[in-house]
């Protein structure tokens, strides 16, 4: 299980990282005041309510995935670490977040964050700025779904999870995060069969290595060329 810090937002590391990275300190105090710890380890579910009072997370350490709901069908919208925030921005009936490991967040009321936000411009601004990033990225995989391929597609994924959770290896970069099969394939818009026949196609030009549930990106620039040719 990952050291679990206890600080104050001022002095977590994963803040640096979320839309609360440029806040004041009088910002910062009041978000101290409302948060909740909550730990949770893998294959937990975190609720997205407390005593009957909805509210989202910020990350502070482990991975966890977002699964949202339509109809009988659930998809994998993607995947968080330190810094991210969870929930803000979707209904809780339709949203379902499994940890990837153990790990730790913060849980912020809704209702008194929302206060916040309408009286502080700068935490106004920073969650404005996290919003069109989601939609961008979200608007950039509805292209690729319509116009690339599958070995497009996958590429492109596993340029985006290293660009987030890459970590230096002996091998290039690893995207140290333990992500399933089901879920890469999901997140690529393609079966799980024609997941494994393109990373093994991607392992035999030696633009990836996989150890285990992790994934070595040893050619970037090639992988690049095989998300965008």
């Amino acid at each position: 299980m990952p050291k679990i810090s206890r600080n104050r937002c001022q002095e977590c590391a994963a803040r640096c990282k979320s839309s609360f990275a440029n806040l004041p300190d009088v910002d910062l105090q009041e978000i101290n005041r409302l948060r909740s710890t909550v730990e949770f380890k893998e294959g937990s579910k975190l609720p997205l309510n407390f005593d009957g009072e909805e509210g989202f997370y910020c990350v502070q350490a482990g991975h966890l995935k977002i699964n949202l709901s339509h109809g009988d069908s659930t998809g994998t919208l993607r995947i968080c670490g330190p810094g991210d925030l969870i929930g803000f921005n979707h209904q809780p009936s339709h949203l379902s977040i499994e940890a990837l490991e153990s790990g730790v967040g913060c849980f912020l009321p809704k209702k008194a964050f929302a206060k916040l936000q309408s009286q502080s411009s700068a935490v106004a601004n920073g969650m404005i700025k996290m919003l069109c990033s989601i939609i961008s990225a979200k608007d950039h995989n509805i292209l690729g779904l319509e116009r690339q391929s599958v070995k497009n597609r996958v590429s492109s994924l596993l340029l985006g999870l290293n660009d987030k959770f890459g970590t230096p290896s002996k091998q290039g970069s690893k995207i140290d995060v333990k992500i399933d099969r089901d879920t890469l394939a999901k997140m690529a818009g393609t079966s799980v069969e024609s997941l494994a026949r393109i990373l093994t196609e991607l392992v035999l030009e030696k633009i990836i290595l996989r150890e285990g549930r992790k994934i070595h990106v040893v050619n970037e620039k090639r992988l690049q060329q095989a998300a965008f040719d």
